[in-house]
């Protein structure tokens, strides 16, 4: 995640997300958890996101809606600060993707248990995204 200062949070309308604590959460939006990991996160001027003071961004996403027309939560919580997954094209292959669960070391030797999209599925997905004509020539190189 460093090596980007971002991440994406794929929200899956289905399921939700599943945050791992040690004790009990009970923040009512997403902002309100980040703030838990960061003080400094706020929601940006862009709803689906939130910044910290040192422009890490964390980013609500969900895949593009279909068909269009049908309603689908989009939200996590009750605050009114809180984010808006915003629809990207082509998410369809991760949300429905197998999920590849690890666990890793984290920076003070702790586990960490990670579920994401099965690796070959997430390869394939930036492959993809590298080639898109519209993307930004870094984002693209760096995919």
């Amino acid at each position: 995640m460093a090596t980007t200062e971002d991440i994406d949070l794929l929200f899956d309308a289905r399921g939700g997300l599943t945050f791992v604590a040690d004790d009990a959460v009970s923040e009512s939006s997403l902002t309100k958890i980040l703030k838990r990991v960061g003080t400094s996160f706020e929601r940006a001027k862009q709803t689906f996101r939130a910044v910290n003071r040192d422009g890490y961004l964390a980013d609500l996403i969900r895949p593009m809606q279909s068909p269009p027309w049908r309603k689908a939560l989009d939200k996590i919580g009750l605050d009114p600060e809180k984010l808006t997954a915003v629809q990207i094209e082509g998410l369809d292959w991760l949300q429905n993707a197998p999920a590849f669960e690890a666990v890793a070391i984290d920076e003070k030797g702790e586990p960490v248990r990670i579920v994401a999209p099965d690796p070959g599925v997430w390869t394939v997905h930036k492959l993809w995204l590298s080639r898109r004509a519209d993307r930004e020539a870094i984002k693209r190189q760096r995919q």
